[in-house]
């Protein structure tokens, strides 16, 4: 996106002239900021594609430690699945012996 002056715009204007008019239209009154935005769509996509890599190119950085420490958070729906799944091999282990 450019200003009106063709330069790129700036994060403020960005906000000001995109973003909160988008979230407004959509019903949505909170906007945490960029880095809350680049946390979820990190979280997400490493979630939903089990690869952190994927998360990494997405937010442009060059190594994914700096995604993983910085931006990917555990979802809470994936925690309790997997903590189900060890709990059924837990109880198939109970049942075999």
């Amino acid at each position: 996106m450019q200003s009106y002056k063709h330069s790129p715009l700036d994060l403020n204007s960005l906000n000001y002239r995109v973003i909160a008019p988008t979230l407004e239209k959509a019903g949505i009154t909170c906007w945490a900021g960029f880095y809350a935005g680049r946390r979820g769509i990190s979280s997400l996509v490493t979630d939903t594609s089990k690869n952190a890599l994927n998360s990494t190119g997405l937010l442009r950085h060059s190594n994914p430690s700096t995604t993983l420490k910085h931006y990917t958070r555990a979802q809470k729906d994936s925690i309790r699945a997997a903590l189900e799944h060890v709990e059924e091999l837990a109880k198939k282990a109970e049942i075999a012996q």
